[in-house]
């Protein structure tokens, strides 16, 4: 029964995993596949440096340093995402292996978590390396820009809600149907 419930819970914790978007490599300014990132797949709105740059009097020699450090990081991010992904199929196989031992699936899921840290980590030291060639007044303005675009992103999303009509397709609302006279 002990069994039964281990293999449960893996089965759940690959189908998490396996529910996660793919790793994209567009954040960093690649062209090909991937989907737009938000933190978790990118550096999120510290990708939008360079179109606020003016707004927080960015220097050439700070944006240079910036996109070297993108760049660099981008190259990285590309190893560290092959390598979750080669332990994810790992995994699979284990999985997919009816005489698997439960502690090699415990090993083999364990490996797919810390390549999934080590590619987090290696995002926020690259968040923390493009922070540092910012000044303390830039850091603060940008954190109110950050706040502002936020804020309309959320003002956007909310109008496309209000803006869908979720009743047109009622067959109450058609026949005139469902009203009180």
């Amino acid at each position: 029964m002990r069994g039964v419930m281990f293999a449960a819970v893996i089965i759940g914790l690959v189908a998490f995993i396996y529910a996660q978007p793919p790793m994209c490599t567009h954040h960093m300014g690649m062209k090909g596949p991937g989907k737009p990132c938000d933190f978790e797949k990118g550096l999120g709105l510290w990708d939008k440096i360079d179109k606020i740059s003016d707004k927080l009097g960015i220097t050439e020699k700070q944006m240079s340093q910036i996109k070297e450090i993108r760049n660099q990081s981008a190259k990285e991010f590309v190893d560290l995402e092959a390598e979750v992904q080669k332990a994810e199929i790992d995994l699979v196989a284990i999985m997919d292996d009816p005489s698997a031992p439960g502690a090699q699936l415990e090993n083999a899921f364990a490996n797919v978590l810390q390549k999934r840290h080590n590619l987090q980590l290696k995002r926020m030291q690259t968040l923390i390396r493009i922070r540092e060639v910012l000044t303390p007044a830039q850091r603060a303005k940008m954190k109110d820009i950050f706040a502002e675009m936020k804020e309309e992103r959320k003002e956007e999303r909310q109008k496309r809600i209000e803006d869908i009509d979720i009743h047109k397709n009622c067959p109450m609302k058609q026949k005139g149907g469902g009203k009180a006279k």
